[in-house]
């Protein structure tokens, strides 16, 4: 009897048990989830999206867009493709967001409209409560999106002030000058002379010289603006060569004597020299006055910084009119490195030619060694060599507690007197 009763409780129990199990998995339903502001979630999927991006999370039933939702792992990707429905929604809902998730968000949407619609980008900028610096970083890519420059140039002067202003002026001018430089010079004529219009001024020539260099250089010869011409040719010198080197080459020879020219002088030659050395130093030679004497240290001392025993091997095998003009300028700018090389390579031309050599040789090493430099010139074999070496080492040790300016402007000097000295002896000849 009892066991019978026993098993009776039993069956009941296993019954309970079964039905508990059936309503767990059958029936029964989660709470619902609430965000921050009480709104009921609805169930999530995750979905991969395209290669190289971050997984999403995303809501099987969009929520409406004035409306803020947990962020996912791609905030930014998620309001790019809000503000392709709705920018200003979009908008609306980013600005509800905090802290970086906000200026994410906010970025997003800007940059589907900096390419669809970049005036609701101006409309809206100064007002979406923004960082000064990430305002300034949303302004500059809307000045490489306008359309039109002009009608960024028109925003401008409406909205912006100070700095905000003058940089994003520049950047436009130099847009609008890359197209139509007239337009860019009749925006000029609207300002008022100062730091502002000599800025402006300066990023006109830069836009103009990318279209068209030889008319960009002409008016900007012939115009009194500030900063002067010489000034105007240092900024411009980079890309001008880069853009036409032909032209600037033409240029430079048709001011031989200029020395307002001699800086890109210098930096033609510089660039001439990576590509077209034995040339290079033809052309330079052949140049006189300041430009020459810059162009030709320039083409030097760039040889010699990729490949010191070709620089000397090719000034050494040039023409004799070639070899007298460099080969001093060569011997200054290596013993500067490697005064021994140097010397030997010195010692190996003709006593005659060894004169205007020594001289820059020497000071180099006189202020490295002044024994060692002794003793090189001590063992010079022409007779009119080494009293001439011997009296410009002289010269130069008096002159060692001197200051670094005048020993330079007397080596100078030095280079100078040689040169006359051996042009002087080769017209004997």
């Amino acid at each position: 009897m009892h066991k019978r009763k026993r098993l009776i409780a039993f069956s009941i129990c296993c019954l309970l048990l079964a039905g508990s199990i059936f309503y767990i998995v059958f029936d029964a339903r989660p709470l619902p989830v609430t965000d921050t502001l009480g709104q009921s979630l609805q169930p999530k999927v995750t979905q991969m999206r395209s290669e190289n991006q971050m997984f999403s999370v995303q809501t099987k039933n969009q929520l409406p867009l004035d409306q803020p939702t947990i962020m996912s792992r791609d905030l930014f990707g998620e309001f790019e493709v809000l503000a392709k429905a709705n920018l200003q929604s979009a908008l609306e809902r980013a600005k509800h967001l905090s802290g970086d998730d906000r200026t994410r968000a906010i970025s997003a949407v800007f940059s589907v409209a900096l390419v669809s619609d970049p005036e609701f980008v101006a409309s809206e900028v100064l007002n979406a409560g923004l960082t000064d610096h990430e305002v300034k970083t949303v302004i500059y890519q809307m000045d490489m999106a306008w359309v039109s420059p002009n009608r960024g140039l028109e925003w401008l002067e409406q909205n912006l002030v100070g700095e905000l202003r003058k940089e994003s002026r520049s950047r436009l001018l130099r847009r609008l000058a890359t197209t139509s430089p007239e337009e860019a010079l009749k925006y000029l004529g609207t300002m008022s002379p100062g730091s502002e219009y000599s800025e402006s001024y300066v990023n006109v020539m830069l836009g103009w010289i990318q279209l068209d260099p030889t008319k960009a250089i002409a008016y900007a010869e012939n115009m009194p603006e500030e900063p002067g011409f010489p000034a105007i040719l240092s900024i411009l010198g980079p890309s001008w060569i880069e853009r036409h080197p032909a032209s600037v080459k033409e240029f430079i020879e048709k001011h031989p004597n200029d020395s307002d020219i001699a800086g890109l002088t210098a930096c033609l030659a510089t660039n001439l020299a990576r590509t077209a050395p034995e040339s290079t130093l033809k052309w330079t030679a052949g140049l006189k006055g300041p430009v020459g004497e810059a162009a030709q240290r320039a083409c030097i001392r760039e040889l010699i910084q990729a490949d010191p025993k070709n620089a000397a091997s090719l000034i050494e095998n040039a023409e004799i009119e070639i070899r007298t003009q460099l080969a001093p300028k060569m011997a200054a700018a290596w013993s500067a490195r490697d005064v021994v090389s140097a010397a030997d390579w010195v010692s190996g031309f003709p006593a005659k030619e060894q004169i205007p050599m020594v001289g820059p040789l020497l000071w180099n090493w006189i202020n490295i060694d002044p024994q060692a430099a002794l003793e090189w010139t001590a063992g010079l074999e022409s007779d009119a060599l080494k009293e001439k070496a011997l009296v410009y080492h002289a010269e130069m040790e008096s002159q060692l507690s001197g200051s670094r300016v005048k020993k330079t402007l007397e080596c100078q000097q030095i280079i100078a007197d040689a040169l006359r000295e051996q042009a002087h002896g080769i017209q004997e000849d």
